[in-house]
């Protein structure tokens, strides 16, 4: 099949030394490029072309099979804006298009994070808060297990891993150290504005301000401040400029 598509490819780049990851790469690199292309021409599906400032998400087979069947029909629906909003059933089946809180046509944006009554209800802040305790509890996993390693990266209490080796023999092997800045100290501490209203911690600074989290060592007088907005992709610039 391989060989039926590259014909497809300019004789150029045929050459003793090109290898099956080139033309592959080759070909993916002519598909993402039509593929991006006729998104740009399409006024609904294609409005994610217009995005900045949104990171590029590699979606793996791994992560497929692992993710839940409803989120990723959700995440892909959302993206090409083809989920059954109103404004959307209105369109396929001349449904009312109007919110159901508001009355105001309820287009996807608006349901997300457009509507007012939602925001006085708390929807969206229900929301916020599901994201930041995602957040804190990788933060929190990671901040345990820095927490707990010698000063050489190695845990005082490894967890071991076994594998296979050859010829039915196993052995062990302890995880690598947990890399990145939280390596600098071993007395990380964590507050997350959840359950508790959050107070700055005072040894950095004397504030009345109120972030998502903080992250913070005393020993090398480090801190990490979190401040987590859920915008729509088209807001994504304005909003990070407005938290800082």
């Amino acid at each position: 099949m391989l060989m039926n598509v590259a014909f497809f490819l300019p004789p150029s780049i045929f050459k003793e030394n090109t290898s099956h990851l080139f033309v592959i790469n080759k070909l993916r690199h002519q598909e993402e490029a039509a593929r991006c292309a006729t998104a740009v021409s399409q006024a609904q599906q294609g409005r994610w072309t217009k995005w900045e400032g949104v990171e590029r998400r590699n979606i793996t087979w791994s992560d497929l099979w692992s993710m839940e069947s409803n989120r990723l029909s959700f995440i892909i629906r959302a993206t090409y804006d083809v989920l059954p909003s109103p404004t959307n059933l209105h369109v396929w089946y001349g449904e009312d298009p109007a919110c159901l809180q508001c009355a105001a046509p309820a287009i996807l944006k608006h349901i997300l994070v457009g509507c007012k009554t939602s925001l006085t209800q708390g929807r969206y802040t229900w929301r916020h808060n599901q994201v930041l305790k995602c957040l804190a509890a990788e933060l929190e996993n990671r901040r345990v297990t820095t927490n707990a390693m010698s000063q050489n990266g190695q845990t005082t209490n490894p967890r071991k891993t076994t594998f296979s080796f050859g010829k039915g023999r196993r052995g062990t092997k302890s995880p690598p150290p947990d890399p990145g800045p939280l390596n600098a100290a071993r007395d990380w501490e964590m507050r997350v504005d959840l359950t508790q209203r959050l107070t700055f911690p005072p040894e950095i600074a004397a504030t009345n301000l109120r972030p998502d989290l903080v992250l913070w060592s005393k020993s090398c007088r480090r801190a990490f401040i979190v401040e987590l907005t859920v915008p729509w992709e088209d807001a994504i610039r304005k909003s990070s400029l407005v938290l800082l």
